[in-house]
């Protein structure tokens, strides 16, 4: 797994200044908002950890031959085209919401229990576990989607993520699932190093899209559903309180930076209850979000011990 991860890490961050240098150089740009002057920051860098997870995830299907890396490589790159549509073409979040519906597609032909395991017992959910399959994976990445629109946060958020349940597959003993995870966190931590703030380039749809579907994917190809849930209960929980506004944050306009310090839009979000309690810089926001995934990771961990 460390070779795999490794690999990822590097390609990642080999090609993430590439790529952004291309976006500029083709006008593939976005506004960062957040700042006292607003820059034009190169968009979709997300395409260098697909890039490197499509490589390292062939690879690893080529030599160890587990169907699980390939069906994988297929739920990244189906979410990664969906998310290159939306940012260059565009569409509401609602369209978005049910393209992403067949996202979870490929996962079908390898399922084959129907149970979930709630560490004191099990629930075998029959027939309606398939359709769990198509709704988890389209809401994770939907909801990994929405959690953004900070430097570092979407990167961050899904590194930790990814870490966490990485160690959860590695106290279960799911390896392949190990596998995938331990090269998405490397990956991301490798975008990190030009994401985080201030940002040199954003992931886009391009980016934010794939980490939650990869995430959805490895969870429920390694049987690992609650601590899934529990390790991306932030995100999880940004895609529920958007529902009331049929995911339109847009609409409201962007977080307005006064003197330093954030002041949100009238709407729900764990951003905006974060820095509506207390006077918060753009860099001390993601902090706190990053604290507060790290708390839903370790307790992922905690759990996955029980179920040893």
């Amino acid at each position: 797994m460390i070779l795999y991860a490794g690999l990822a890490f590097v390609i990642t961050l080999i090609t993430t200044p590439w790529i952004a240098h291309f976006m500029k150089a083709h006008n593939i740009t976005g506004k960062d908002v957040h700042k006292p002057i607003i820059l034009d920051i190169p968009e979709m860098g997300g395409v260098s950890y697909v890039l490197s997870l499509t490589i390292v995830l062939g690879i690893a299907f080529i030599l160890l031959g587990t169907p699980d890396y390939a069906a994988v490589t297929c739920v990244l790159l189906l979410s990664a085209t969906l998310g290159a549509y939306d940012d260059l073409k565009g569409m509401s979040q609602v369209k978005k919401l049910a393209l992403s519906m067949g996202l979870g597609v490929p996962l079908l032909f390898l399922t084959t229990d129907t149970t979930v395991d709630l560490v004191v017992w099990s629930v075998d959910f029959s027939w309606f576990y398939y359709v769990l399959v198509i709704l988890g994976v389209c809401a994770c990445s939907n909801a990994t989607n929405i959690l953004a629109g900070f430097n570092g946060e979407e990167a961050g958020m899904g590194a930790i993520a990814a870490f966490s349940l990485a160690v959860c597959c590695l106290i279960l003993k799911r390896e392949p699932s190990q596998l995938i995870l331990g090269s998405l966190w490397l990956s991301l931590l490798a975008f990190l190093i030009f994401n985080k703030y201030p940002a040199h380039i954003f992931p886009g749809d391009t980016g934010t899209l794939p980490i939650g579907a990869v995430i959805a994917s490895s969870v429920i190809l390694g049987k690992i559903e609650l601590l899934g849930v529990i390790a991306l209960l932030p995100a999880i929980t940004e895609f529920f309180l958007k529902v009331p506004i049929g995911f339109t944050g847009k609409s409201y306009g962007p977080t307005k930076v006064i003197k330093g310090r954030l002041h949100p839009p009238p709407y729900l979000s764990v951003a905006n209850v974060l820095s509506r309690t207390v006077p918060l810089t753009e860099k001390t926001l993601v902090t706190l979000l990053w604290m507060l995934g790290g708390t839903c990771g370790i307790i992922s961990v905690l759990v996955a011990l029980l179920m040893r």
